[in-house]
């Protein structure tokens, strides 16, 4: 294919990767910052929901109303449906709704949104469903509303191994009443299960409706599995070729402290592009994220952004700030505010056990954390002291069995290290002595 028709194809498949992407599984809040490989977001409370947020962006030097949204949640505590308004004419005005269905296991089955003007509601897109025995999404398919009824669009298609790791998705598109396959997605995993390649190829283009390369991506780690590398290479003139490369940095807790993003723009040698840095504090909740774009051979400030917590460790805020070269300093650009409730208490919930050890325990602060059983989604860490004082958050990566903790930070004494799963909860005192 010609670097025209790869770069379109590349397009494509990024806008419905990434639209798949977003409706594969429940959140009970969304997430400010999403990273598919290395997650930066700030991990709000297990136990609180998110139930309206506020945007505000400056105009003439002054925070001015834009948009917010509400969240609405049923019995279960999933989130039901969001309703979007933006600021006109001094009042809130409605111009979105997202509806949502469960399984009663918590799986999400549907999602359709609909958009309001001229005093009614209209259907737009709907997106639904389907798993197997083990949970695992199988199928999406997308459809669209038009004449008074749901017209079927595309469909992802998805395909697991034996570990319930996801081996392959097909991309299909649905026109001239047929199924046409557009983007095969293969992954490669490691013997830890942990991704090492991701590989692409399309039908589009294709003279003779074949599978063609279109991209490969490879996932270099750290023995804790962390990604230090990312690398897409791209097929062009029946060869691979450089295209892009992500170098990540990470703390001693594993937070991500730095990714550099660089790209091949003659399709041979990398050049920096885009530099984040990432800043946490004592109990490893984001709080700063500075962004830098590479020009005349420097790093030059584009963004930052300020994030802000409750005392249940709720994200409260978030100040964006644009840099300014004429005048060398950060300018207010927009602010999200954003409101909790509590939910059910946690005895009222059907829970089970996840269950772990800790080894050494007594211990200087550095220690394992094995679970007995490898899990498909990642495991949240909290660390309380016995006052019930939270510490600081820590996590097992899906598919991974064990994490290394250093909290040789803190004084000597014991704590209540607590992690959950969803409705399974593990707890264990542990003790430091240095």
């Amino acid at each position: 294919m010609s670097l025209y028709k790869i770069y379109t194809a590349l397009f494509l498949f990024a806008f419905t990767a990434s639209a798949s992407a977003q409706k594969i599984k429940p959140n009970k809040s969304e997430k400010l910052i999403k990273r598919a490989i290395n997650s930066k977001a700030p991990s709000f409370y297990k136990d609180d929901l998110l139930i309206n947020k506020i945007t505000e962006e400056v105009i003439d030097g002054k925070f001015i109303r834009l948009d917010s949204a509400s969240y609405h949640y049923d019995n279960n505590e999933h989130l039901d449906s969001i309703v979007f308004f933006k600021w006109k004419d001094d009042a809130w005005m409605k111009f979105q709704k997202s509806f949502y269905k469960y399984h009663s296991n918590g799986v999400r089955l549907e999602y359709f949104y609909q958009i309001y003007k001229s005093n009614n509601w209209f259907s737009q897109r709907k997106w639904e469903y389907t798993y197997d025995n083990n949970f695992n999404q199988t199928v999406q398919e997308q459809f669209r509303w038009a004449g008074g009824k749901w017209h079927i669009n595309n469909q992802n298609r998805y395909t697991y191994d034996s570990n319930n790791l996801l081996t392959e998705i097909i991309w299909r598109n649905f026109s001239s009443d047929k199924w046409n396959d557009g983007y095969l997605d293969k992954y490669t995993y490691d013997t830890n299960k942990r991704l090492i390649e991701r590989y692409t190829q399309t039908r589009l283009f294709s003279p003779n409706n074949e599978w063609m390369n279109l991209k490969k991506t490879s996932y270099t780690r750290n023995p804790n599995g962390k990604v230090l590398e990312t690398e897409e290479i791209i097929w062009a003139n029946e060869q691979w070729v450089p295209f892009k490369k992500t170098i990540n940095e990470y703390d001693h807790h594993g937070n991500v402290v730095l990714e550099i993003e660089q790209k091949s723009p003659d399709s041979i040698n990398y050049q920096n592009y885009t530099k984040e840095e990432f800043q946490f504090n004592k109990e490893n909740l984001l709080t700063n994220v500075y962004s830098s774009e590479w020009k005349d051979n420097k790093w030059t400030f584009t963004l930052s952004r300020t994030y802000e917590y409750d005392d249940r460790q709720n994200q409260k805020y978030m100040l964006a700030k644009k840099w300014s070269s004429t005048k060398s300093e950060w300018v207010d650009n927009h602010q999200i505010f954003y409101n909790f409730q509590l939910s059910n208490p946690p005895s009222n919930k059907p829970t089970t056990e996840l269950n772990f050890s800790v080894s050494p325990n007594p211990n200087d602060g550095k220690f394992r954390i094995e679970l007995d059983e490898r899990q498909s989604e990642k495991v949240k860490i909290k660390i309380y002291s016995l006052e019930g004082k939270f510490v600081g958050q820590y996590s097992i990566e899906a598919h991974e069995k064990e994490s290394n903790l250093d909290l040789s930070h803190l004084n000597n004494g014991t704590y209540i290290l607590s992690i959950t799963l969803k409705d399974a909860v593990g707890r264990q005192k542990i003790v430091i002595q240095k």
